[in-house]
């Protein structure tokens, strides 16, 4: 009696152990920037338009990405994906003074960028100003507009400024700096991934959905 109690419990220790070592090896498969929900607020620096009366909707516009980005829906959402290596660029010295972004973004193991390894980029510092400056485009274009790594700018183009958008011209704007942001921070288009593979693209399309939903279920941040 007393050798069957000792396989009995040998045989739980056995088990404990194994349940305890695929555990580990779950953990060590996780990129290490999985983490907790982070807090941003984005703030207005220098700011120049050439369209009249938009200032409050640039406020607006900022106030509601700090909102988007610093919820839970937007962790978990941007969490369920993984981009493409070409995403990101990898030479150190594209920054002159890189400060708190990200240098190296890819998993090389893995080859690709986690999901949260965008979430940290985004959320890696509490507050940060952006210079917003809305122009007039030279001739026709179908951009909306531009900014560049490592430059806490985003110009925008005023031809798509007005109140004929899906949704109120504040969420509208609050997107396109989402999308223009992830570029500020190091992630560009490629030819070798696919739209729908791109770390911008889909952040604007995630920012989009968090906005929509929000405003149809009277959610208050």
């Amino acid at each position: 009696m007393k050798k069957i109690s000792l396989n009995i419990l040998l045989s739980a220790l056995v088990l404990l152990m194994s349940s305890y070592i695929v555990q580990e090896e779950v953990k060590k498969t996780l990129p290490e920037t999985q983490g907790k929900q982070k807090k941003v607020v984005f703030r207005l620096g220098n700011y120049t338009s050439e369209l009249d009366e938009f200032r409050d909707t640039a406020l607006k516009a900022l106030d509601l990405m700090s909102k988007v980005f610093s919820s839970k829906e937007f962790k978990d959402s941007i969490s369920k994906y993984n981009f493409p290596c070409s995403n990101a660029w990898f030479k150190e010295n594209i920054c002159k003074k890189p400060g708190n972004i990200m240098i190296y973004k890819c998993d090389s193991a893995a080859n690709i960028v986690h999901g949260s390894t965008v979430y940290e980029d985004l959320l890696i510092d509490k507050q940060v100003t952006l210079d917003l400056n809305i122009i007039h485009a030279k001739g026709t274009t179908n951009s909306y507009g531009f900014s560049a790594a490592c430059v806490y700018k985003i110009n925008t183009y005023s031809w798509w400024l007005k109140n004929n958008r899906k949704q109120p011209l504040s969420e509208e704007y609050a997107i396109h700096l989402a999308h223009e942001y992830c570029h500020v921070v190091g992630y560009y288009h490629s030819s070798y991934h696919k739209i729908q593979d791109d770390v911008s693209y889909r952040m604007g399309g995630i920012v989009r959905n968090i906005l929509w939903r929000w405003s149809h279920e009277n959610v208050k941040n």
